[in-house]
């Protein structure tokens, strides 16, 4: 999901909110959903600028409750 935003007066965060792949200011919130639609979780906001293979190892350091969740090689 994605929240667009204003470009701020910031330098640094301006960079970091830009989406090359959207072309615009924007942060992230990645849904945690099972296989049969319940959402277990809401996670972000995260930069623009950062891919979904990024914000996914991001999200495998941090959150370290999920590994009862996962099985071996998921």
């Amino acid at each position: 999901t994605y929240v667009y935003c204003q470009k701020s007066n910031d330098h640094v965060l301006q960079r970091d909110c830009y989406s090359g792949q959207k072309s615009r200011h924007l942060v992230k919130m990645m849904s945690l959903v099972l296989p049969n639609g319940y959402v277990l979780d809401i996670i972000g906001p995260f930069y623009g600028k950062n891919n979904d293979a990024r914000i996914t190892k991001e999200i495998l350091h941090t959150c370290t409750d999920l590994s009862v969740l996962c099985e071996e090689d998921d």
